[in-house]
């Protein structure tokens, strides 16, 4: 389904390209099917290239994040902050989303709630037992609903698994400058902490006999400097170097935070080298394969 969205953000970048095409004396003498009469009305149609802007602003953070998971390379400390990103975008795209002139069909229906896209359940079985269970309720409540209202829904069901105990230490350790002031905006001692703590603990759970209050004080005293840049962290170039800008937080750990730190140089390459998917090649597969 990611494809999907894919294909709407490439079409918009080549809009002038389309527009050319079905304009030319070489499209009019073809013998079209009806899908491509249908496709060359909306190619000429500015209000579907609104719709299409709209839906890809809304969820441009997610892209980003799939081309991570795509990439095969680490990314993990860039989840939480997408994840966060994401829902803002959505906020900001409520009005036009919720704008019936270009999303006139947007609104929940049994057939929309049965889609994997929109749906809550992980899985078919799931979403018919929740069409069953719904089944008596009003169907006023299913005009009533925009396609605002079901994209937050079917995100933040799925933002709660996403947000894991891991993906706020990566978050924390990263290196880039936009995910370093979303942290120092909006770190909160009792769930991150507590959140990161745990982590901790199953990172050191190979080690006989130790003193994990220790451990953990150590690791709070360095991550303080390294959000403040001071101490080890104090010197200029080691924040201006292209890992650093680029947002390549393991290397940049593995350079400047291990031999320099005692907790932070072991936890900080660890954290941030997990991959977020399993790649485009091995994702395209699982959509297609019969099981």
């Amino acid at each position: 389904m990611a494809g999907f969205f894919y294909a709407i953000h490439r079409a918009l970048r080549l809009r002038k390209a389309l527009e050319s095409t079905v304009r030319s004396a070489h499209w009019d003498a073809l013998l079209k099917k009806d899908i491509m009469v249908r496709a060359s009305e909306d190619v000429c149609f500015d209000k579907f290239w609104k719709a299409c802007y709209i839906l890809t602003r809304a969820i441009y953070p997610l892209l980003k994040l799939l081309r991570f998971s795509d990439s095969n390379k680490p990314g993990m400390d860039k989840l939480y902050y997408s994840l966060h990103q994401t829902r803002l975008s959505f906020l900001k795209s409520k009005d036009a989303l919720e704008d019936t002139s270009l999303f006139p069909n947007a609104s929940m229906d049994k057939t929309l709630a049965s889609d994997a896209v929109f749906s809550n359940s992980d899985s078919a079985s799931d979403n018919e037992e929740v069409l069953e269970e719904e089944g008596d309720e009003s169907d006023d409540d299913n005009e009533t609903a925009t396609l605002h209202d079901n994209m937050l829904q079917s995100f933040e069901k799925r933002m709660e698994k996403l947000s894991h105990d891991y993906a706020i230490l990566a978050w924390i350790c990263c290196v880039h400058p936009d995910v370093r002031s979303d942290v120092k905006e909006r770190f909160d001692k009792i769930h991150h902490e507590d959140a990161v703590e745990r982590i901790l603990t199953k990172l050191y759970a190979h080690v006989v006999d130790a003193n994990m209050a220790e451990i953990i004080n150590t690791f709070w005293k360095e991550w303080k400097m390294f959000v403040q840049e001071t101490g080890v962290f104090s010197k200029r170039n080691m924040w201006n170097v292209r890992d650093a800008l680029d947002g390549k937080s393991t290397e940049w750990h593995e350079l400047y935070s291990r031999g320099r730190t005692e907790v932070l140089g072991y936890v900080g390459p660890r954290c941030t080298s997990a991959l977020t998917g399993m790649g485009a090649s091995e994702r395209a597969w699982a959509c297609t394969k019969k099981s």
